[in-house]
């Protein structure tokens, strides 16, 4: 990428340490932005979120490793409550600031659409 578009990139992204056991969002919420894993690792539950409600984890070595998106993307509120497993440190992006993103990231975009439609296939039964 151009250094015009590291910068802009820069502007959008809010660098973020939680430490374990934080709610990032709950179940329900408006979703208000998408949270990109760095380091550490975050596990999206269904409510009551006992272990038995772990929905998926995703970590910095995910093939996917983002949280968040669907709400985003979906114009829905939260499907899920997303708890910090370990500690970990995400890049947090509003909303409003996805389609830039995407836009200045291209391979970024595919993978966010790949990962939306790996979730619809998985979700249709």
């Amino acid at each position: 990428l151009s250094s015009d578009k590291l910068e802009t990139l820069a502007s959008l992204v809010v660098m973020q340490t939680f430490p374990a056991g934080r709610k990032l969002f709950r179940q329900g919420e408006p979703a208000d932005r998408v949270y990109l894993m760095l380091t550490g690792s975050v596990g999206v539950f269904r409510e009551p979120c006992t272990p038995a409600d772990l929905i998926y984890e995703v970590g910095h070595h995910s093939p996917t490793p983002w949280t968040g998106e669907l709400g985003v993307w979906s114009h829905r509120p939260r499907s899920g409550t997303a708890i910090v497993s370990q500690p970990s440190t995400l890049a947090t992006l509003k909303a409003e600031d996805l389609g830039t993103l995407l836009s200045l990231a291209p391979a970024l975009a595919r993978a966010f659409q790949r990962s939306m439609k790996e979730y619809r296939a998985r979700n249709r039964a």
